[in-house]
């Protein structure tokens, strides 16, 4: 029978460690936990035969948490948060399968509520949301430090009508692209 290792620890050019998986019978099975160069922590939780299982956290550069929630077998499942790099929850709601299915709660930046949002089968249901999605290289952007949304198509940019919004959750525009 071949070697199966239990136990496997990466780390930086400067020896700092990069992450530690542990391994069952061949597969990440057990806690699992990396790191920044910086040493900070950048990620933590649990595999089971090769997939994410449970919860997970995650964590940005300087040290402030950028996202938590559940998977079950290797896909989001249940409510998970996100937060702005700067601190602030900006975006909180419910997974299924690996997919955004329900109401999501949407903050600006400053931790401001903006607006709830359905999603369905990850599709955001929002005014031109689908006609964007038909584009086919294009994306509907939420952004919320500069609090405005709209269609974007990778390499051309900004496409159809674009809305920004006061830090009150009010209209701000309204603009047109071509």
């Amino acid at each position: 029978e071949a070697d199966k290792k239990m136990l496997e620890q990466n780390f930086y050019p400067a020896g700092q460690i990069s992450e530690e998986i542990h391994f069952k019978d061949g597969e990440r099975h057990g806690s699992f936990e990396s790191f920044w160069n910086n040493c900070q922590r950048r990620a933590t939780g649990r595999f089971e035969q090769g997939a994410e299982q449970g919860l997970w956290k995650e964590w940005y550069y300087a040290g402030n948490q950028s996202s938590e929630g559940s998977y079950a077998k290797g896909k989001r499942d249940g409510i998970w948060k996100f937060w702005h790099s700067a601190g602030p929850l900006i975006e909180e709601g419910p997974y299924v399968l690996g997919e955004r299915h329900g109401s999501f709660a949407h903050f600006f930046a400053n931790g401001t509520k903006w607006r709830d949002v359905e999603f369905k089968r990850d599709a955001i249901q929002v005014p031109g949301a689908k006609e964007c999605r038909a584009l086919g290289a294009a994306s509907w952007i939420l952004d919320h430090k500069e609090r405005e949304e709209g269609c974007k198509i990778r390499l051309e940019g900004k496409i159809g009508s674009w809305t920004t919004y006061y830090s009150t959750g009010e209209r701000r525009s309204e603009v047109g692209y071509k």
